[in-house]
């Protein structure tokens, strides 16, 4: 398909009419809404707010096996394709789910004693099993909702939604991609504070286009009357897959973050995401919520796209586990801002910050790991810079006092690093689990020294 780079407000009204008959759905989307909204306001100082920005198997919350239910369901039984299924074994016995392959699939890997029992047993333990990771019905009314304004929604950039590394990366990046050694990406990558990255990553077109990309599909939800599902009680953000970009955007996590994330995070899962979900958030003048946030995800990739703006800097208070989430942080005063580490005055244009990134790059290599003392970091936007981070990394986000601001967020998730934090009560990279180490070890010790006399 050409790109399209006016849209008639003539074909825009057509396509409005045509999808008011085409997204007609019942008043049971608004319970639907409300089910998926997983954040709540904070309302007291220390308590943090859940950014739950992408919905399947969140690791706190009671949907925690859901993401597992698309990956049984479209799992290809191919292991004994060669043995005929049964058909009229479950034929007269009521099924959650009207496939024979599926049951004799699960019925197959059942333990003896269960498969020694009669079909309508059989069937009953398999219903058990299958509606147990099974998406309810609003669940499946939202995807088949999302797939019909996918299907009608008229494209602007068609390269968008699509990888062209030329097009979309700039050439430092994409070379130390291709080469995915260590060394060449810490040629790339600044480390201003430990457990954060930031790197140049989006060429300025390729920001602009995803930008317009936003602002039409925003203009063309209007027109027709459209209402996407905001998960996060937002109105602030676009989902982009949404748009159609689910294809893309996996393939952005697993070509170009995944490499990265392997080298850097792999105690928190970097080596195995396989979950994605991706937004575009504008903030105007005088517009953010000044309230504490945890992704959760297990890394997070913040870029911003543009366009003019001041303030907007994301402050981070420090990683912490589940468990110790609402630790007090030390005070802002005592955080360190990315400003200093540039060497330039709070004043600075955006086209300073650029100037003065290199410079500072290459001083705060990650092999030199940023400053071991303090706990808060204030990180300044820099248009097409990339900021990776770990999820659990607590953060605010200040008001963008001028201007408007366009940030392109991408949550990447590891349902194998998840399942192995469900075992485990204490976590190397969790700033008061290794506090509670120190103080124990010094107990241990102390109690010691006392034992043999020499305290």
């Amino acid at each position: 398909m050409e790109e399209t780079e006016n849209v008639e407000d003539t074909e825009l009204s057509e396509t409005a009419t045509q999808c008011r008959s085409t997204l007609s759905l019942n008043s049971e989307i608004e319970d639907a809404e409300a089910e998926t909204n997983k954040r709540k306001p904070t309302q007291v100082i220390g308590e943090t707010t859940k950014r739950r920005r992408t919905p399947l198997n969140p690791e706190f919350g009671e949907d925690a096996e859901a993401s597992e239910t698309s990956k049984l369901l479209s799992k290809p039984v191919d292991g004994d394709a060669s043995k005929p299924v049964d058909r009229d074994a479950y034929g007269k016995i009521p099924l959650a789910f009207t496939s024979p392959e599926l049951y004799q699939a699960v019925a197959e890997s059942a333990p003896p004693d269960v498969r020694a029992k009669s079909e309508k047993e059989i069937a009953a333990y398999v219903n058990e099993i299958i509606m147990r990771y099974a998406p309810s019905q609003k669940e499946m009314e939202l995807r088949e909702y999302r797939d019909k304004i996918i299907s009608e929604y008229p494209r602007l950039h068609e390269k968008l939604y699509a990888i062209h590394p030329t097009e979309i990366f700039v050439p430092s990046f994409i070379k130390a991609i291709n080469e995915k050694t260590e060394d060449r990406f810490k040629n790339i990558i600044s480390q201003p504070f430990p457990g954060i990255l930031t790197f140049e990553i989006f060429q300025p077109e390729y920001c602009e286009m995803l930008v317009a990309e936003v602002n039409h599909f925003q203009t063309w939800i209007h027109k027709a009357d459209i209402r996407t599902e905001h998960r996060n009680n937002m109105n602030n953000m676009t989902y982009l897959d949404d748009l159609g970009m689910g294809c893309m955007l996996q393939n952005l996590m697993d070509s170009f973050i995944s490499p990265i994330s392997k080298v850097f995070f792999t105690q928190v899962g970097g080596s195995t995401l396989d979950e994605h979900e991706c937004v575009v958030e504008y903030h105007t003048d005088g517009e953010n919520e000044l309230v504490v946030q945890v992704d959760d995800t297990e890394l997070t990739l913040n870029v911003c796209l543009g366009q003019r703006f001041s303030g907007g800097e994301l402050c981070f208070q420090g990683v912490y586990c589940e468990k110790h989430v609402d630790t007090p942080t030390r005070p802002e005063s005592d955080s360190i801002k990315y400003y200093e580490i540039l060497g330039v005055p709070n004043s600075a244009s955006q086209d300073d910050l650029k100037k003065a990134y290199p410079k500072s790059a290459i001083k705060n290599n990650p092999d030199k790991g940023g400053d071991p003392v303090k706990e808060a970091f204030e990180y300044s936007h820099i248009v097409g810079q990339a900021i990776l981070y770990q999820g659990r990394n607590r953060h605010v986000s200040r008001v963008t006092t001028a201007g408007k601001r366009f940030n392109l967020v991408l949550g990447c998730k590891s349902t194998a690093f998840r399942g192995m934090c469900k075992l485990m009560s204490d976590f190397s990279w969790c700033s008061k689990c290794k506090q509670e180490k120190e103080r124990r070890n010094r107990e241990t010790v102390s109690t010691f020294m006392a034992g043999i006399g020499l305290k």
